[in-house]
């Protein structure tokens, strides 16, 4: 039907806009919008070396690129996002995508990709039995609080031939590899026999995390590596939980003494009020915490088995007694003062601490960070008092995050926790916390140099919209997170709300984690920044340079 109105094939690439009457149809002829091209170049980030056959993908036209590694798309002038991707390759930026300004003049790109890096580790068992199915967890050094803790970044198995297959890894990066037990039979586990099995080990065959070698790979590498498990006998082991909630058995968990949790739990006896689990030879802890929904309770054993069973021990349950935390507000601007937001899973609702506190271990090398909740005393609505509860035994690094103002002191029974760690006794006893928060801080202005953005069509006034993550860094002690900053299409970089005092301002290509526990690592930083100081209530100005780790086949950390 109206079959005439179709258009004419000779007007491709031009819309046709009818508007039809009781007997009359118009038809006006509008252009469609002008395209232009835009050409470039994909390299290997490694070795500098073009790639082919690399998606280039603008959304409304997408190519490969040839053996050179270059391509040309025809994209519409606006700011278009340039995806990136080939198989094997991982993003040398913050991600695939990338910012271009698309007009008449768009120049030349040069995007870049980076190779990924692989690892092969073949087992063997010393009983002669097959490697096949021995589970092995991956951790990877990431920076919390400006400090290395070793993460979780996988679970792998080994194959029918023994071999254990990491694929498409970060690099260059560290990775520890470490085994789950197994034994053989775990019916008979629990009974006070001893068992044999294959103990929990970290390549290249040692028993304790600390001692570990880490597998470190560069962009592109396919590392190879041998690890040999020896087949040991599992001892029993007995804990008794004297003091266990009344109808609930008692759940523990067993870890080393790195807080690396070896997957075995204990089988509770509750005729005899037992914990019992069969282990090898090592140096371990357990624990075990209750919850009867008004108040929670924990306890902790650490013991070493030695070429035998382990009786006698006992583990009480200990009630947690909340912390104290009382904050100080100096606040003279109207808006801190009138400020009520609350940070999810920081504070409870009502409540407005005006911060956010984390605790990081200072004895575990594994990730066991947390934020803990901020609430009011029961009963009490004072802003000047709160509670955090439900924190366990330990030595804690204090890392805060001021949404009112900053931190001006913390401390603990005397001590200064940016100096020191929050010591927390048995059921949680501590000193009450003493946080003074002002807001007299003062701020940052960091004009970046545009002739350090390496690539001249990196530019943001020749086409690509550069993303760039800038970092100060306090050089005084200091509870507070290291101050971040990102700016696209823009050369300015602006710190808010810090701290007066002296900080370095340092930029990068693509995100950082800055580990100021390693010398090393720091002094790269320090000879790559610019020193500054910030006084109250002023602002310091400063220029920086972009550091290109993305080009260089750089990982985004400073390890």
């Amino acid at each position: 039907m109206l079959s005439w109105l179709k258009p004419n094939r000779a007007l491709a690439g031009v819309a046709i806009l009818c508007v039809l009457g009781s007997f009359i149809v118009a038809c006006h002829a509008q252009e469609a919008p002008a395209t232009y091209p835009v050409r470039g170049v994909v390299l290997n980030s490694f070795t500098r070396r073009p790639i082919a056959r690399v998606l280039v993908d603008g959304q409304s036209d997408a190519v490969l690129t040839d053996n050179d590694g270059r391509f040309e798309i025809n994209l519409t002038a606006s700011m278009a996002n340039i995806a990136v991707r080939r198989p094997g390759y991982n993003p040398t930026g913050a991600t695939f995508a990338h910012p271009v300004k698309v007009g008449p003049n768009t120049p030349e790109l040069t995007f870049y990709l980076t190779p990924e890096a692989n690892i092969t580790v073949h087992v063997t068992l010393s009983g002669g039995d097959a490697a096949d199915g021995i589970r092995f967890m991956a951790y990877r050094k990431r920076i919390f609080g400006g400090r290395g803790m070793w993460m979780a970044q996988g679970n792998y198995t080994t194959d029918s031939d023994g071999n254990l297959r990491m694929m498409n890894l970060e690099a260059p990066a560290s990775y520890i590899l470490c085994s789950t037990p197994t034994e053989d039979s775990m019916t008979a586990a629990g009974s006070g026999k001893t068992t044999y099995g294959y103990p929990p080990v970290c390549y290249p065959g040692v028993t304790d995390l600390s001692t570990a070698s880490p597998l470190t790979v560069s962009p592109g590498q396919q590392l190879e590596a041998e690890i040999t498990i020896a087949r040991q006998p599992f001892y029993p082991v007995s804990i008794l939980v004297p003091n266990r909630p009344q109808g609930q058995p008692a759940g523990i968990s067993i870890s080393d003494q790195t807080w690396r949790g070896i997957g075995f739990p204990a089988r509770f006896n509750a005729q005899q009020g037992l914990a019992e689990v069969n282990l090898p030879n090592g140096r371990y802890y357990a624990e075990s915490r209750s919850n009867n929904g008004k108040t929670s309770a924990y306890g902790r054993i650490d013991f070493q088995v030695t070429g035998g069973p382990v009786v006698g021990l006992s583990m009480a349950l200990h009630p947690l007694s909340p912390i104290a935390v009382e904050i100080h507000k100096d606040l003279t601007s109207a808006n801190d003062r009138a400020h009520t937001g609350i940070v999810v899973g920081s504070a409870m609702a009502g409540a407005n601490p005006g911060i956010n506190i984390s605790l990081i271990p200072v004895d575990s090398l594994t990730a066991n960070m947390g934020g803990h909740n901020l609430q009011h005393p029961a009963g009490s609505t004072d802003d000047s008092y709160f509670e955090m509860a439900d924190v366990l035994p330990g030595r804690y690094w204090v890392q805060t995050n001021a949404f009112q103002g900053y931190v001006s002191s913390i401390s603990s029974g005397g001590a200064d926790l940016a100096r020191e760690p929050l010591a927390v006794g048995p059921g949680g006893a501590a000193a009450p916390i003493e946080i003074s928060l002002s807001d007299n801080g003062g701020r940052i202005d960091a004009a970046i140099n545009p002739s350090s953005l390496g690539n001249s069509a990196s530019s943001a006034d020749e086409g690509v919209s550069s993303i760039v993550f800038g970092y100060a860094i306090p050089q005084f002690p200091s509870t507070a997170q290291i101050a971040m900053a990102a700016a696209q299409t823009t050369y300015h970089l602006m710190f808010g709300n810090l701290a007066p005092g002296t900080y370095r301002v340092v930029a990068f290509d693509k995100p950082q984690e800055i580990d100021m526990d390693d010398p090393q690592a720091m002094a790269r930083i320090n000879s790559q920044s610019q020193t500054v100081t910030v006084e109250p209530g002023a602002a310091a100005t400063v220029q920086v340079d972009v550091i290109q780790t993305a080009q260089n086949g750089g990982e985004g950390q400073t390890q």
